[in-house]
């Protein structure tokens, strides 16, 4: 029992040591904020596509350089109360000894945020954008999961996307959706990519298929490096990619959101140029 409460009181010990010394380094990195750099690209979305495995593979090249945080949610929700220093306050001073580290973050709520292409486009006109699209149907499964699993939705799956549906229908269009519920919302996605397609160059904007980073992530990711800086392609071993298997809907729930997302999919080819095999 001593040796449990001893390694009990070590790890917690060791806890409060990391969360002291992570607060000391925030208040240096606000101090010094004015000469720190913005990022060179931008993981913008989707939710529950992939984001997080993305990031960390991305943290993991040796010439890459991760945010301090990796949703660090300013042009969603910190930029109501903090001015642009809080945001640099993320990223590393804009000078280094050995050449450019490119820097990013990914905060997945910025694809379908009202307001984040504006927003985005005159902080940091120049940056590069990735978007992580996921089957419309698992990624808007997976988010109802999700938000059950944090106590916030007492529905089952079929009776919260077919609410959501007939609202958006009363409402006449997405933007009345509760974003917190908006589990068919956040998955058409081409609604979405066309306001950052009206602000940001064709060449500074990624889509990229989960499917593709789950099936094939070496392969994958150097396209992301590519796209990033073509200096950066390198033999990057993955090792975070964790690909769910499809989720368990009922057939006829399934059949009619492969129907609802049909229209909305076939516009997402027609604006990517790329194939999206979803069902």
């Amino acid at each position: 029992m001593v040796v449990r409460d001893a390694k009990l009181a070590e790890r917690a010990n060791t806890g409060l040591n990391a969360r002291v010394r992570r607060t000391a380094e925030w208040r240096l990195r606000l101090a010094t904020s004015r000469w720190r750099r913005l990022p060179d690209f931008i993981i913008i979305g989707g939710q529950r596509c992939g984001t997080t495995s993305l990031f960390h593979s991305l943290a993991e090249h040796p010439r890459l350089v991760p945010s301090f945080r990796k949703e660090v949610h300013y042009f969603d929700f910190h930029q109501r109360k903090h001015g642009l220093d809080w945001y640099r306050a993320n990223f590393p001073m804009r000078t280094r000894r050995s050449g450019h580290y490119p820097t990013f973050e990914a905060t997945p709520n910025y694809l379908a945020f009202p307001g984040a292409p504006q927003s985005i486009h005159a902080a940091v006109p120049d940056t590069k954008l990735i978007a992580l699209l996921r089957n419309p149907i698992e990624r808007a499964h997976s988010s109802w999961r999700f938000t059950a699993y944090q106590g916030l939705e007492n529905r089952d799956f079929g009776e919260a996307v077919r609410a959501e549906a007939r609202r958006d229908a009363e409402s006449d269009g997405a933007e009345t959706t509760e974003m917190r519920h908006a589990y068919l919302a956040k998955s058409r996605y081409a609604e979405h990519l066309e306001k950052w397609m009206e602000l940001f160059d064709p060449e500074r904007l990624l889509v990229v298929r989960s499917e593709d980073l789950f099936n094939e992530p070496d392969d994958t990711i150097s396209r992301i490096l590519g796209f990033v800086d073509p200096d950066l392609r390198t033999d990057l071993r993955v090792q975070h990619i964790h690909a769910s298997p499809p989720a368990e809907i009922e057939p006829g729930l399934r059949d009619w959101l492969a129907e609802y997302f049909e229209p909305h999919n076939r516009k997402l080819a027609a604006l990517t140029g790329l194939e999206f095999t979803w069902s």
